[in-house]
């Protein structure tokens, strides 16, 4: 396992990536700001999960308590983003959608995830944690 893990650690990413998200927690709105500049020329899909980090209230009778890094949403769905990436152009993707529904504890305690990939081979071109911006949400 440690030798696929140093093969798969020492390809480079083909996409120079960074996300941003900010959480409006009484609107209950999630947006997220991703930047990106491809080394790759083709189509692909973005995919865009909010996580809480910790949660506790979602035990069940198996004795377990605590879960961590928890899906709540998949923005704006599980299929994700088609985008159409050309080698050496830089890309903005923004995306808003409600977390109405969810069983958010904390939602300052929220991650934002994101990642491409090719959607016939699975294979994932990169992926990175967006950072915090509350100045994304007027």
């Amino acid at each position: 396992m440690r030798n696929d893990f140093n093969k798969h650690y020492a390809v480079p990413g083909l996409i120079d990536l960074q996300a941003f998200f900010d959480v409006d927690s009484v609107t209950k709105q999630v947006r997220v700001e991703v930047h990106g500049t491809p080394y790759i020329s083709g189509h692909f899909r973005m995919h865009i999960a909010v996580v809480e980090k910790e949660t506790r209230q979602n035990a069940t009778t198996n004795g377990e308590t605590r879960f961590f890094n928890v899906m709540m949403k998949m923005v704006p769905d599980a299929s994700g983003i088609d985008v159409n990436l050309t080698d050496g152009e830089s890309f903005v993707e923004t995306q808003e959608a409600s977390l109405e529904g969810t069983h958010i504890e904390e939602y300052g305690d929220l991650a934002v995830i994101v990642f491409i990939q090719d959607h016939d081979t699975r294979r994932v071109f990169q992926s990175v944690s967006a950072e915090y911006n509350p100045a994304l949400i007027p």
